[in-house]
């Protein structure tokens, strides 16, 4: 560890979300420390991560996109099945993406995303692996990570990237006696075996399969050399708490008896679940946690990533969401030392770093010490207040909008009926008439509004990144106008009754329609594809607004 006795950020986590972090404060100059439990910063769990747009456009920023897209696949089409074969509808709409937005989307193992991200981190005496942290307080002047082997690090933002059961989570939230926890925040509705399969001669790169079916349904990616990322969901029938005592931990008969349920599915012609599986390198199954927290921070605690917004696969955006907040709390950071300089100490170079931790440990103080003189400038507890509230208020509604749009795919992909929510009972009514057109308006709305690296260097955003900012700037003016237009037309109906429920399914198509990030088929555009035929028949029956393009 780096003999420095206090860090500006000690992060808690090396995930996706730790390790992007770290490579914008290293290439910001903002002193910091990285905590990973594991031994092995990448290990080979066996998982997929799904890469989008909005968090490409991230690694373009931090200098990783070429070592990124060597993994990159052309979108080739997405086909949407039933359990006994029946093709509801092909689209190819995420052709597009790169035309557009600059980048495209594709998976690859999470493993190597992880091992790019640490490449990318110059001074890797920043990062310690193998220091699971047991400990973290905050006061008025600082915050201390403390470690099991005994270490501690002072620093002015804790950051929480500790995933879904994380430390720092409970620690904000045992201080908020108030917090009123919705039951089923963070519960388990759903299992999920994951796994990673050879190619098959009858899949090309560059494909998807959505395969829906009651009690256990499919999601299937073609990747580099045709190598098949797939995730088999279950429908739980139950609701499991996050703190259940009982909760279960799956063994290899659950995962034979989930493949079981979809063994004989078609995933394309000539190609059955049982091709697939029998192709596999590995398969895990876990339960999927759901929820966001509703506090991100406490004094000088922030979450970040999992510990703060969980969801399902069926968005490819966790590692995408993840990313976003890495790049909307450096985006403060950075305006926070753009007007306060003298807030932040240059870090000491790999060269002046001290290969021993005892150091730290001895010279690092508790928040009981707290009249300890402290090494560096302390940024002021009012600074820290608005910078944190800043970035939840900034992160919080995006980020619950994400993982109900992941929800919602993996109900309809189960088609679970709730009751509470009518849009999945048209689900797949709606589905075979969805045009490409409307996907990618549909996705495009959440991509357009995704958090980037703000106040960097203008030389490090390439023209990737300005086509990104100027197709987003032109997509969500043009999207408040049709709003607009959408709102007059409801207000044209017949009655007020009629008015009033065709505005509430605009509210909810127009809030939720980005929220599947660049996975499909999302929770809006189920509604959306009713509520824009209505809408544009009505626009023409009142002759109010002109037809759009």
């Amino acid at each position: 560890m780096a003999s420095e006795q206090r860090v500006t950020v000690g992060i808690i986590g090396g995930g996706p979300a730790g390790l992007t972090l770290a490579n914008i404060l290293e290439q910001s100059s903002i002193s910091y420390t990285l905590f990973e439990a594991r031994n092995d910063i990448a290990p080979p769990e066996g998982a997929s991560l799904g890469l989008m747009p909005n968090g490409l456009r991230i690694l373009d920023q931090i200098g990783l996109i070429g070592e990124v897209e060597e993994y990159a696949v052309a979108h080739d089409y997405w086909e949407y099945r039933d359990g006994n074969g029946t093709l509801y509808n092909t689209l190819h709409a995420m052709r597009s993406y790169p035309e557009i937005l600059g980048y495209g989307g594709y998976f690859m193992e999470r493993q190597r995303v992880l091992e790019i991200l640490y490449e990318g981190i110059k001074d890797k005496s920043r990062v310690l692996t193998g220091k699971p942290v047991c400990k973290v307080e905050s006061c008025s002047t600082h915050a201390t990570i403390t470690t099991t082997d005994g270490d501690r690090l002072d620093c002015d933002f804790l950051v929480g990237a500790d995933g879904v059961r994380s430390l720092v989570r409970r620690e904000i939230e045992a201080a908020l006696p108030h917090l009123h926890h919705t039951p089923d925040n963070f519960a388990t509705k759903y299992g999920c075996v994951y796994g990673i399969s050879n190619a098959l001669p009858q899949i090309n790169p560059g494909r998807a399969f959505t395969v829906h079916q009651s009690d256990a349904s499919l999601l299937i990616f073609s990747g580099a050399g045709g190598t098949l990322y797939w995730f088999l969901f279950v429908d739980l029938h139950q609701t499991i708490g996050f703190d259940a005592p009982d909760k279960k931990k799956y063994t290899d008969d659950d995962l034979h008896a989930a493949y079981e349920l979809v063994a004989n599915a078609t995933v394309t012609a000539g190609v059955t679940f049982a091709d697939v599986f029998g192709a596999k390198r590995v398969a895990v199954m876990t339960g999927l946690e759901e929820g966001v927290a509703d506090v991100w921070s406490r004094d000088r605690m922030l979450l970040l990533g999992d510990s703060a917004h969980k969801m399902t696969p069926h968005a490819a955006m966790g590692a995408m969401q993840a990313m976003e907040s890495a790049a909307c709390f450096s985006s403060l950071l950075l305006a926070l030392r753009a007007s306060h300089p003298d807030y932040f100490p240059t870090p000491l170079s790999s060269s002046s770093s001290s290969s021993s931790s005892s150091s730290t440990s001895s010279a690092a103080s508790s928040c009981s010490d707290a009249d300890d003189p402290i090494p560096h400038p302390t940024i002021p507890t009012h600074e820290i207040t608005r910078l944190l509230s800043t970035y939840q208020a900034r992160r919080h509604a995006r980020a619950a909008s994400v993982v109900a749009g992941a929800h919602f795919h993996c109900a309809t992909q189960l088609k679970v009926t709730d009751p509470s929510n009518p849009l999945t009972q048209h689900f797949m009514q709606r589905l075979p008439h969805l045009t490409n057109e409307l996907w990618l308006h549909m996705t495009l709305d959440g991509l357009c509004r995704a958090h980037a690296i703000d106040g960097w260097p203008e030389a490090r955003n390439g023209p990737r990144v300005n086509r990104y900012a100027e197709s987003a700037r032109r997509f969500l003016e043009g999207a408040e106008r049709r709003k607009a237009q959408m709102g007059m037309a409801a207000r044209a109906r017949a009655g007020a009754g009629e008015q009033k429920q065709a505005e509430g399914v605009v509210v909810a198509a127009v809030e939720g329609a980005g929220s599947g990030g660049g996975s499909g088929v999302g929770g809006a555009a189920a509604a959306a594809v009713d509520v824009m035929q209505q809408q544009q028949k009505a626009e023409k029956q009142a002759e109010m607004v002109p037809t759009a393009a």
